[in-house]
């Protein structure tokens, strides 16, 4: 099994994003975490919550994908992770409404310049990028991937715009993006992209998906214990053999 050695996290002070650390620290791994903002308080990064041996092996960045972009790729050139892990994006639904411009900034602009810059940088080998099941609307019953995108928000059209901006990089210049779907982690994981599986919790009327027949993993169980296990899976699925099997069978790893 293909052991990964470094990681690096944009948006390491998401909570979600800080599990993620913590778990990739508790695997051995080294990781670079960046966010716009300085590191909270520890009881909000589960990170600190290790012991001071792990948390030897991470480093903070504090950067912001549109103002400081330059600090930040020459942080990565440096560090050379093999996997890029985006939790950056301005959120918040109802008051993307207020000022869309500031979403469209965030979400599409910004990160069209970071994967612009991604693209030619010979040490990737995979761009995960977290998006939500906002960019399929409100839906009656079970969807899947396929299903075509339909945003109600400018929240959700942003990301969206990002979504179809990464699916032309992937077509275009094999771009070794996947894609995470998720909203709220306690309720639903979705990693779509060249390898895609899903789990849901029913919750109408957000859209609900079922899992592939390319995911062999089993349905993770609704409850409080979902987001270590969602953090585990997304975790496991980044550098497992399932990983590798299921691009070979998608055509985008080397066979052999």
């Amino acid at each position: 099994m293909t052991v990964l050695e470094r990681v690096a996290i944009i948006g390491s002070n998401s909570f979600s994003g800080a599990s993620f650390t913590r778990y990739c620290l508790g695997q051995g791994l080294e990781v670079l975490g960046a966010s716009r903002s300085g590191e909270p308080a520890s009881c909000f990064l589960p990170y600190r919550w290790l012991p001071a041996v792990e948390q030897r092996r991470f480093r903070f960045l504090r950067q912001d994908i549109n103002g400081h972009l330059g600090p930040l790729i020459a942080a990565l050139e440096e560090f050379r992770p093999a996997y890029v892990v985006n939790f950056a994006a301005q959120g918040m639904v109802a008051e993307s409404w207020l000022h869309p411009e500031h979403w469209y900034q965030t979400n599409v602009v910004a990160q069209v310049r970071l994967h612009e810059r991604l693209r030619t940088c010979g040490w990737l080998r995979k761009y995960v990028h977290v998006s939500t099941p906002e960019v399929y609307g409100s839906t009656a019953g079970m969807i899947d991937e396929s299903a075509p995108f339909n945003p109600s928000t400018p929240y959700a059209a942003s990301r969206a715009a990002c979504d179809l901006h990464l699916r032309t990089y992937l077509n275009h210049y094999k771009f070794p993006v996947a894609w995470t779907r998720a909203e709220q982690w306690l309720y639903r994981i979705q990693l779509a992209g060249p390898t895609r599986c899903t789990c849901s919790m029913p919750r109408a009327p957000r859209p609900q998906l079922r899992w592939p027949s390319v995911a062999r993993s089993p349905q993770m169980s609704a409850g409080w214990g979902i987001l270590n296990k969602t953090v585990a899976f997304l975790s496991k699925w980044l550098w497992s053999g399932d990983r590798v099997d299921a691009e070979q069978r998608k055509g985008l790893a080397p066979q052999g």
